[in-house]
C-alpha cells in the first residue's frame, strides 16, 4: 500500500472527526493543506512530510505558511499545538 493512503487510513481510525471539522471550521484549505495538518498534528516534522507527500522542504514550508494564513495564526502561535487543540 502507498505509505500516504496507508497513513490516512490509520489517521482517520484514531482521529476519525479531525479532517470533517477542520474543513468545517476552514473550507478554504486545499487537500494539500489538510494532508499536512493531519501529518503536523501527529508530530511529524517538515522533511518527514515532505518525504511523504513527495515535495520539497520549502513545498512544505508553503503550504505550512498558507495553512497558517487560512487558520489566521499569527506571530509565535503553534500551528502545530493549534491543530492538536482540533
Amino acid at each position: 500500500m502507498i505509505p500516504i493512503v496507508k497513513f490516512e487510513k490509520e489517521f482517520v481510525s484514531v482521529h476519525p472527526e479531525f479532517r470533517k471539522r477542520l474543513q468545517g471550521k476552514f473550507p478554504l484549505l486545499t487537500t494539500q493543506e489538510l494532508r499536512l495538518c493531519q501529518f503536523l498534528r501527529t508530530g511529524l516534522k517538515s522533511h518527514e512530510a515532505a518525504r511523504l507527500m513527495c515535495i520539497t522542504e520549502r513545498g512544505i514550508e508553503q503550504h505550512r505558511l498558507r495553512a497558517r494564513r487560512k487558520l489566521g495564526l499569527r506571530g509565535k502561535e503553534s500551528l502545530t499545538e493549534f491543530l492538536r487543540s482540533i
